[in-house]
């Protein structure tokens, strides 16, 4: 994936000063991003940054400091890669939150490259803005625990329901910070946590039949691939010429809402 996001963005491998990895479904060290540097043949003095363990939602952390460390350097390129082996926890019985983990989730890997300051083609995106949201008393909602038998999730029947109650309002904060309102936005790039998470996701937000198009596409091909979805999802609106502003939404354990908003 990484190799294909340098080659899509026209950049070289010795261009990339920056690389931000992001992963929750194992633990290795030395770990992806050394894995990367060799496989790709990037520098030896790139920087390294890993976004951690922290669920579906990693990529738009991701995101953030990708963005973040290429306008600290506008020369150089930041390579943002995500990769999850989600079947590496595959769970046996019948307990209701392993059996529902087990269909839902899937493996797959995706990259992006950012830059500051460059125009790029006309399907470049442009990070205009990001917010993170903690839900109150919600940490029991969603969550992964390391057991015996690899990592048990736990998924509450209650989450579409903290979707619709809170989800509207970080959308349209960050929105009306750009003189926007939900009905503006363009295209919609929405983590699919599962088929209720987006139509609770549309009801909430009002989106037409076509607003979530992409990810139930993504999700009924791939599975759920945890922080790499919502990459596959941008990919699937790429290709598409989908019309911005673009929204990206993803939820995690926490319950942490994370948005972001592309030109």
């Amino acid at each position: 994936a990484g190799a294909a996001a340098l080659a899509d963005a026209g950049v070289e491998p010795g261009a990339v000063g920056q690389l931000v990895t992001a992963s929750c479904t194992g633990f290795d060290s030395p770990g992806l991003d050394i894995e990367l540097i060799a496989s790709l043949g990037l520098p030896g003095d790139v920087g390294r940054t890993h976004i951690g363990f922290m669920g579906c939602h990693a990529a738009i952390n991701a995101l953030r400091v990708a963005d973040a460390l290429a306008r600290q350097r506008p020369g150089d390129a930041v390579l943002l890669c995500t990769a999850e082996l989600c079947s590496l926890h595959m769970q046996y019985g019948f307990k209701r939150d392993h059996v529902v983990a087990n269909a839902l989730f899937g493996d797959g890997s995706g990259a992006m490259v950012l830059r500051a300051g460059s125009k790029g083609r006309a399907s470049t995106w442009r990070v205009v803005d990001t917010r993170s949201t903690l839900v109150p008393q919600t940490r029991q909602a969603m969550g992964w625990r390391i057991g015996d038998h690899g990592f048990e999730m736990t998924l509450s029947a209650e989450v579409p329901a903290l979707i619709e109650a809170h989800l509207p309002g970080v959308v349209e904060a960050m929105l009306r910070r750009h003189g926007l309102g939900v009905s503006e936005v363009g295209s919609w790039a929405i983590h699919p946590g599962g088929p209720r998470v987006l139509d609770a996701v549309q009801r909430c937000l009002g989106l037409g039949p076509g607003g979530a198009a992409a990810s139930r596409r993504v999700l009924s091909e791939r599975g759920n691939m945890s922080s790499a979805s919502v990459l596959f999802i941008l990919d699937e609106l790429r290709r598409a010429e989908a019309p911005r502003p673009t929204v990206m939404l993803a939820l995690g354990p926490g319950l942490s809402i994370e948005a972001a908003l592309l030109g």
